[in-house]
């Protein structure tokens, strides 16, 4: 007795549909075999082509299909990474990872000069509030004048001190002889390309305002850097 529910499927139509199948699993295995064979000889060997008696043509039976398939799903997954690890911002983008979600190497302590009515005082208290700036581990302390700013230098330890590009010249010598030797991160708030080129140079980094969180946190990954390098002045 056939079940009333399910509708009938002549011999025909079903042995229609197992040689549709069973041509594209050979058309399959026929396009992938060069490439199967130039990148993976031990696969090879296992999977290697027979001729049947009648027709002398190629086939590929059940076991070549399945060992085929087993090496080229994780090649193509692995050819496919690769592109994305080549670009490492996609990466991060693809992995809806951010830079501020990093944590640096290694946290910093800053001590920011934020000179009273200069051009970049409001920027540096900006940079300091950042909350990813805190996030990653970073610690500021900011200081409005020369003489609590050589007070804190003399009493406090420090890797890093941020002021504007053009203070930072006459602050590298008070900068040099405190105790714990920071390095100095000049901001170039609004300056022009020709200018942070020679800062950059000078400096080995340099922190452009305004700007992003992301341009922050690469310019203190640099100094620190930069600091681990230079000899201990």
């Amino acid at each position: 007795m056939k079940c009333s529910g399910r509708p009938e499927v002549s011999d025909s139509v079903a042995d229609a549909k197992l040689a549709k199948h069973a041509g594209v699993d050979r058309a399959f295995a026929e396009r992938t075999e060069p490439f199967a064979r130039s990148l993976a000889p031990a696969e090879q060997a296992r999977t290697q082509k027979t001729l049947t008696p009648e027709t002398g043509e190629s086939t590929f039976g059940p076991e070549v299909g399945t060992g085929m398939r087993r090496f080229l799903i994780p090649l193509v997954f692995l050819l496919t990474t690769g592109g994305v690890w080549a670009c490492g911002d996609k990466l991060m983008l693809i992995t809806g990872v951010r830079l501020s979600g990093l944590k640096p190497a290694r946290s910093a302590s800053i001590l920011a000069y934020s000179k009273e009515n200069s051009a970049s005082s409001t920027a540096i208290r900006q940079i300091q509030l950042q909350p990813a700036l805190t996030k990653a581990g970073h610690r500021f302390q900011v200081v409005e004048d020369a003489a609590r700013l050589a007070d804190a230098l003399k009493t406090g330890k420090y890797d890093l001190v941020i002021a504007d590009v053009a203070v930072a010249g006459e602050l590298s010598q008070l900068v040099q002889s405190a105790p714990s030797h920071p390095a100095i991160l000049p901001v170039a708030f609004n300056r022009t390309k020709a200018e942070q080129s020679a800062a950059q140079k000078k400096y080995h980094c340099l922190l452009k305002a305004p700007s992003d969180p992301e341009h922050y946190l690469a310019a203190i990954d640099q100094a620190m850097e930069w600091k681990a390098k230079a000899p201990v002045r």
